[in-house]
């Protein structure tokens, strides 16, 4: 497999559900927002995310320019109900697989996103609630370095969500776009 054709297959494994939930909120957010608040602001987005939703990710080269663009599905269901959310992202052309466990983590204040593979290979990232911004745990990468990944939402409606993918090698110092994700909610 090509350098490039594993550099996609390895974000597309774990992190293709994820920038789903980087649903960014108006509200503005400070440290006087009671835990409640948030709480609630928390639930509104896995709520949203809840659904079946078509999404395609145009992956970028060195330039910039649309390098490879794949399609999916994800499907978004309460394992507890109101408040943790299963994404299962499916991407045939790729013969990908993956999980994820999206919620809140009430003495932190954030959002949690743990998705796995079907290797098992797996990524954590969080969100401060309605910043609109993921950002990931460091990732040992198999040439040994470790990857920080961050999503940052674009535009974001009832049923759209664009999304725009970046990586760094130097512990967020530089960053480089990877994809952007188009995701667009089936309406039953």
């Amino acid at each position: 497999m090509s350098r490039c054709l594993a550099n996609v297959r390895a974000y597309l494994i774990a992190l293709l559900v994820l920038p789903l939930f980087s649903f960014h909120s108006t509200y503005a957010q400070g440290d006087s927002e009671s835990t409640d608040s948030i709480l609630n602001r928390a639930l509104e987005i896995l709520k949203h995310r809840q659904g079946v939703w078509d999404s395609s990710w145009e992956f970028l080269d060195e330039e910039g320019d649309v390098s490879k663009v794949v399609n999916g599905i994800e499907r978004g269901e309460y394992v507890i109900e109101g408040r943790v959310l299963q994404i299962t992202t499916e991407v045939p052309e790729m013969g990908l697989f993956s999980k994820s466990l999206n919620y809140f983590h009430p003495l932190e204040r954030k959002l949690y996103f743990f998705s796995v593979d079907k290797t098992g290979d797996h990524w954590i990232l969080t969100e401060e609630v309605g910043s609109g911004v993921m950002l990931s745990h460091a990732h040992k990468q198999s040439e040994g370095a470790d990857r920080i990944i961050r999503f940052k939402t674009l535009r974001s409606t009832a049923t759209e969500v664009d999304v725009l993918s970046e990586h760094s090698l130097d512990n967020g110092v530089t960053w480089k776009p990877v994809f952007h994700q188009y995701l667009r909610k089936r309406q039953d």
